[in-house]
């Protein structure tokens, strides 16, 4: 529950990310309930934001107007000996209390299912 005003929420997900490798994130969605303002992915080693998703709220109604995504063939490096936060920013203007939610789902890039795709791929064609 969400109280009146504005409050700042750190959420260690090292541990759900449970990194085997170095890897790059493609894409990042987020979910997010009403009256949040910014939700940032943090490598907590070393205090560098990766990427902030920030929030249009409307004004006259319970319900947010836009949450970016992230998308990129490049991507985003991340380190497996590295820890990392999110950060959930959140403004209640309304008197009493507010459900909340925030949730980041991350696409990353995985060489072992490469390596096991392309293997699957070129024996077919034979």
């Amino acid at each position: 529950m969400l109280p009146k005003g504005k409050d700042r929420f750190e959420f260690d997900v090292t541990y759900q990310l449970y990194l085997l490798e170095d890897t790059t994130i493609h894409v990042m969605a987020a979910h997010l309930h009403p009256f949040a303002i910014a939700l940032s992915f943090v490598d907590a080693t070393t205090k560098e934001t990766l990427f902030t998703f920030n929030c249009d709220n409307y004004d006259e109604k319970r319900v947010l107007k836009h949450v970016p995504v992230y998308s990129s063939a490049e991507g985003i490096p991340v380190k497996a000996d590295h820890d990392y936060k999110l950060v959930l920013e959140t403004d209640n203007p309304s008197d009493g209390f507010s459900d909340m939610m925030a949730l980041l789902f991350l696409y990353l890039a995985d060489t072992k299912m490469d390596e096991h795709l392309l293997k699957t791929y070129y024996s077919n064609l034979n």
